[in-house]
């Protein structure tokens, strides 16, 4: 069974094209608590933040926190879900992001998504991580999210793994959502890909910024073929998953009324059912809000 088209909007600097380029994130906390309203006001399904521990693409920027973030959006907002994208769990504990995720997802009746992987990026030098080696990423990710899913189930028989081990665990008053929270997990190379097809809900990637719209449309073609390989020899439906792109082309996807269906349009045919998008710079922002009213109603109705 298809998933319904989804349409999320990530609130963080980000980059565009071969520069990196401040979309002027809100300082203070009524510009974070704007950005959630408006978010939800324009019907968006999703509102993301990032998991860094500062803005390595513009270092010095204003940058928050993503879990402490999210339960300011919770109190501001009612209907729409909420997430980090991704968590990463190259240097954050399961234990810890389990107990995260359950707070939240209380603090918000149930809206929480849980997005994870354990991609390098250079914040983490601040952690001592980034020389990180690639085997151990993917170890972190795929034992770190066989914790979430067992203590988001509330499992909490005692656990000895390579990189996360206790003895007595609690976890009330659990999840909202039934059986857990959902898990999307970030992967763009095949050993990630292959977590996401073993363990998640919803395989998320991203294109590359540096490339042009059709060639990354090649680029994520050539994943999506790794990740229906997967699928097969797994014996899983691809269906069963979500899969969601965050969109980051050189093209502005706010930059008229008919970009962001351009972007869809090249992206046709890998079976793609969220996409995520950027928050616009201020003067992108009457053309961001008119698209939201008026393109994406439509779009999420069309076959």
């Amino acid at each position: 069974m298809p998933h319904p088209v989804r349409f999320g909007l990530m609130d963080l600097d980000v980059f565009t094209g071969a520069q990196p380029v401040c979309l002027g994130s809100p300082t203070g906390l009524q510009g974070w608590r704007d950005d959630a309203e408006q978010a939800e006001r324009l019907g968006f399904d999703v509102l993301w933040c990032a998991d860094h521990l500062f803005n390595f693409v513009a270092p010095g920027a204003p940058f928050l926190d993503g879990w402490a973030l999210l339960p300011a959006w919770a109190a501001t907002t009612s209907t729409i879900r909420l997430g980090v994208l991704i968590t990463n769990l190259s240097w954050r504990s399961p234990v810890q992001v389990a107990r995260s995720a359950i707070a939240v997802d209380q603090l918000s009746a149930g809206r929480v998504e849980l997005g994870v992987g354990s991609g390098a990026f250079g914040d983490q030098s601040m952690a001592g991580m980034l020389e990180m080696a690639p085997g151990e990423r993917i170890g972190r990710l795929r034992e770190g999210v066989g914790v979430l899913d067992r203590l988001l189930r509330g499992d909490v028989t005692a656990f000895k793994g390579k990189y996360t081990s206790y003895t007595e665990a609690h976890t009330e008053p659990g999840c909202v959502q039934s059986p857990r929270v959902p898990l999307t997990i970030g992967a763009v190379k095949r050993r990630a890909i292959e977590v996401a097809v073993d363990l998640g809900d919803t395989w998320s990637t991203y294109s590359d910024p540096l490339l042009s719209l059709d060639e990354a449309r090649k680029d994520i073609a050539s994943r999506v073929h790794i990740f229906e390989e997967l699928c097969a020899r797994k014996g899983r439906e691809p269906d069963e998953l979500r899969r969601s792109l965050l969109v980051l082309n050189p093209l502005d996807a706010w930059e008229s009324t008919t970009t962001v269906e351009h972007i869809l349009e090249a992206y046709d045919g890998l079976g793609f059912s969220e996409f995520v998008f950027h928050r616009p710079q201020q003067d992108r922002m009457a053309t961001f809000e008119r698209v939201a009213q008026d393109v994406l109603p439509r779009l999420r109705t069309q076959p």
